[in-house]
């Protein structure tokens, strides 16, 4: 839905957007129908043999009549050698049959045993299993769920091809909110068909998940996602929350840091204050560990302080004054210290009691108090041009605060105390 209130140009993007989206996932079913045609193709040459070396393509042919006597002994009396044990019910099998479909049924050899326990799967799952493998049917409508279960089933008893119908059951049932957890399951069940489907829809939307679609993934399956789908991993384990995969990276790329924990991504973001603006301090703090730059820059040449204080975050401030970041850095042009920037916080700014804190803990680490802007204004100038009483007071109970260093306009300090006294009244 439109929304009335955004400008013109960011509709346009957002739609163009919404259908560069579309135009991917149709992208994705094109090749889905095209491999689909390859295998209707191989299916019909297949056939086309069989046919030509039974000489009959009739239903009275030696192949169909095999086929219908298979299907017609399930769960039969007739020639019964063997009896598979389902919880709650026993189903007749025959030892060949099984044998045809696969050679891994939990037991050293069929013709060993008389009884298959296969008590500890679901009895509808081992019906349909079973059924398969005489019939090579299948229902349809089937459940996703039961599908996950009889996909799990059938990779255990290595029948690929009930895995693989199964896999092209699901695929029509993946969409953007399941296709993460069904590429995990995909993933340990080896179910690559449907991985790679989940993969490639994953991709198409990969800015529409968040922390949370990955909640449940295994670390390091997230973490070979993060590398195939994203140039920085780091940052995108760190904005997933996912500390296990932040580990992970430190491990594999041990010989290339502190480097790689001080590159700035594609947005101009840096692992450290990714970690500390979302108040993820046991990041941060390992990070700090492995030699991460408490002094980093981004690419206009603000250090984490400068960033952490221009969005009032008191908490990243706090942390990285107290992991000894330089506090009298200043930013280019401006020549703004962090002192500066908390100064110039107005008494009316959701942050300014924050702030506050901020300036104490500067001044405790031992902050220049008369450090000059490019405009050559102290933090007390600042203090008072904002009208922030808290720093003022806290800069004059410093005693080290001049009164009389004059900004390029050849003020100083005490040509704005009288508007301070004002603020009181």
């Amino acid at each position: 839905e439109r929304c009335p209130f955004l400008p013109c140009h960011l509709r346009a993007a957002m739609a163009e957007g919404e259908v560069a989206k579309l135009q991917r996932h149709l992208s994705l079913l094109r090749e889905e129908y095209v491999k689909l045609q390859a295998r209707y193709a191989d299916v019909e040459r297949k056939y086309n043999v069989a046919v030509a070396a039974s000489g009959s393509a009739g239903s009275d042919s030696f192949v169909s009549r095999l086929l219908k006597t298979v299907a017609s002994l399930f769960d039969q009396e007739l020639y019964s050698d063997l009896t598979v044990q389902l919880n709650g019910k026993s189903v007749r099998a025959h030892r060949f049959v099984l044998s045809c479909r696969s050679q891994t049924w939990g037991v050293g050899n069929l013709a060993d045993v008389d009884t298959l326990d296969l008590t500890d799967i679901q009895p509808d799952v081992g019906l349909v299993l079973l059924r398969w493998v005489y019939t090579d049917q299948m229902e349809s409508g089937l459940q996703d769920s039961f599908l996950l279960d009889l996909m799990k089933t059938a990779k255990r008893f290595s029948l690929d091809s009930l895995l693989n119908r199964c896999e092209e059951a699901l695929m029509s049932s993946v969409n953007v909110k399941n296709c993460v957890r069904y590429y995990q399951l995909a993933d340990e069940i080896g179910a690559h068909n449907l991985q790679h489907h989940c993969s490639e829809l994953i991709s198409n939307h990969w800015h529409d998940f968040g922390s949370e679609d990955f909640a449940h993934m295994s670390a390091p399956l997230l973490y070979s996602m993060f590398k195939a789908k994203t140039r920085y991993p780091l940052h995108t384990a760190i904005r997933t929350h996912r500390e296990d995969v932040v580990f992970l990276y430190l491990i594999e790329f041990d010989s290339q840091l502190p480097g790689k924990l001080n590159e700035l991504d594609d947005t101009g973001q840096l692992p450290l204050d990714l970690a500390l603006s979302s108040r993820q301090e046991s990041i941060a703090s390992t990070l700090l560990n492995h030699r991460a730059d408490v002094n980093a820059t981004d690419f206009k040449g603000h250090t984490l302080l400068h960033k952490a204080i221009e969005r009032g975050d008191e908490f990243s401030a706090l942390f990285l004054v107290e992991h000894n970041a330089s506090v009298d850095l200043a930013v280019p042009l401006k020549k703004e210290t962090a002192l500066h920037m908390v100064a110039g916080f107005g008494a009316s700014h959701e942050s300014s009691e924050g702030m506050v804190h901020v300036a104490e803990c500067l001044l405790k680490h031992g902050a220049d108090v008369n450090a000059q802007d490019s405009n050559g204004n102290t933090p007390i100038h600042r203090s008072i041009e904002a009208k922030n009483m808290g720093v003022f007071c806290l800069l004059l109970e410093s005693g080290k605060a001049s009164l009389e260093l004059r900004n390029n306009e050849q003020h100083t300090p005490l040509g704005f105390f009288a508007s301070l006294l004002r603020w009181t009244l």
